[in-house]
This record gives C-alpha cells, sequence and structure tokens, in this order.
C-alpha cells in the first residue's frame, strides 16, 4: 500500500520469512480470512511500536463480506483451526476481536522475548479455540504462578471466582483508540448534509491524532456494527449515520 496522511495502517509491515502458523488448504481461499488480512493492513502496529497486534473486529467483516451466516461459519472454522484467536472485549455486548494466530505469536516476541511462560500458554492453547477457560482447566496447562504472570501481562483477565477471559497484551490501549476513533468518525458523518458524506471526502481528511486506527480502519467498524449506512452514488460510496450510531454519539 502507499503512504498516505490519512491512512496509517499505510505503515505497517507485516510480511512474515516464514509463516508461524500452517493454514489448512480448505481455509486457504475463504472469503473471511481475506477480509481479516485486508483490514488488519489497515492496523496501525507501528503506531504501537508492534506491541498490539493486528486486531479486526468480527462485525467489521461485514464490511467487505455481506453475508453474516458465511462469515460466522468460516470464523467457526478459523478458530477451530488454529488460524485466529477469537477476544470478548468491552466495547459493548456482541463485540468480538480477532487476531490471526501468527500475529499473536509474533507480538509475543516483541512484548516477552524468550519468556517461556508466554511461550508454552500460547502453544496449547490457541489450538484450543477458546474465548473462556475455567480455572481448573487452565491450572492443567500452566501453573498458578504462571496463571499470575500471564495476567500481568495482558493474556488473561479474571472474569469470576471460576472463569478467565483470554486477552491480549495491551488490549486497553486498543479498546480506548477504538473508541475514540468510532465516535469522531461518527461525529463527522452526522455533521455532513442529510447526516450523510462520501467515503472518499472522509478518507481525504487529515484525522491521525483522533482516529488513531485509521479513518479506513473505522469506516470498517461503524458500517460493520450498523452505525452507519453505506450506498453506492454515481460520486462513489455514500455513508449515512444511523439510528444506532446516534445513539453512540449520545453515550
Amino acid at each position: 500500500m502507499s503512504k498516505r496522511h490519512h491512512e496509517p495502517g499505510a505503515e505497517n509491515s507485516n510480511e512474515a520469512d516464514e509463516p508461524l502458523i500452517k493454514i489448512p488448504k480448505s481455509l486457504s481461499s475463504c472469503k473471511t480470512l481475506e477480509a481479516l488480512i485486508s483490514i488488519g493492513k489497515d492496523f496501525p502496529i507501528l503506531r504501537f511500536s508492534n506491541k498490539i497486534p493486528a486486531v479486526v473486529m468480527i462485525h467489521q467483516v461485514y464490511d467487505l463480506v455481506p453475508s453474516r451466516t458465511i462469515v460466522d461459519r468460516e470464523m467457526n472454522s478459523l478458530r477451530s483451526n488454529g488460524v485466529i484467536c477469537v477476544f470478548q472485549l468491552g466495547i459493548d455486548l456482541q463485540s468480538r476481536a480477532v487476531i490471526l494466530a501468527e500475529d499473536m505469536l509474533k507480538t509475543a516476541n516483541v512484548c516477552y522475548p524468550g519468556n517461556k511462560t508466554v511461550a508454552k500458554y500460547l502453544g496449547k492453547i490457541i489450538p484450543l479455540g477458546l474465548i473462556e477457560i475455567e480455572k481448573t482447566r487452565l491450572e492443567s496447562i500452566v501453573s498458578k504462578t504462571e496463571a499470575k504472570e500471564l495476567m500481568h501481562f495482558g493474556y488473561l483477565v479474571l472474569k469470576d471466582a471460576k472463569t478467565y477471559s483470554l486477552s491480549f497484551p495491551n488490549a486497553g490501549n486498543f479498546i480506548r483508540a477504538f473508541t475514540k476513533g468510532r465516535k469522531t468518525v461518527l461525529a463527522l458523518i452526522k455533521k455532513g448534509k442529510y447526516n450523510q458524506v462520501l467515503e472518499r471526502e472522509l478518507l481525504g481528511r487529515p484525522l491521525e491524532k483522533t482516529v488513531v486506527l485509521g479513518t479506513k480502519y473505522q469506516i470498517h467498524d461503524v458500517v460493520g456494527a450498523d452505525l452507519a449506512q453505506s450506498f453506492d452514488t454515481t460520486s462513489g460510496r455514500m455513508l449515512k449515520i444511523s439510528q444506532n450510531g446516534v445513539k453512540v454519539l449520545k453515550k
């Protein structure tokens, strides 16, 4: 991708010398995986010093693959085959984040190089395709001391007395940037004539300070989450804020 002032994702260098995770041939051409990779390329990993992997929300994929049934089915296959990791984030009840397993391993090498606990944990947890794990099951994978270390590193969050939610390092920084960027993009759409704006006009605005994750990345968010509607015009794709989007701005 060429580097443009309004697309932080253009800073990325996500190319791998050798794949750390092998993708089954049956999944190598699935539309959902293609969309995940495409959106992930817009994620500004360099802006976070490579300490947050490329995160894609499941609903963002709906902007590129309209059939939600296909997306959900292929997501389950990708997760069960250890190609992706899925996380429940606190943005809203429906928000689930996806990270390629390969990117999880790369980030671990940057954040905690040579850490045996992290390596053991990821090696055993990724193939399971879990979003959360019971304490008793976790104790069969790592020791209590290692579990505390993983919580400190951001890989585990205590959900309740018996369960951990799986997470990733610096998830809080991502959530803050994501939420702020979403509201900024929605506010700009709402300010347009008839509460709508051309996508190309929005992409042309210098928004690096408030839309840290990139305008294109956040457009996939607001459209996929039904916070904005999109439709084609003779001038290009038009974005119009929905009632759900207006409610988000009021929060």
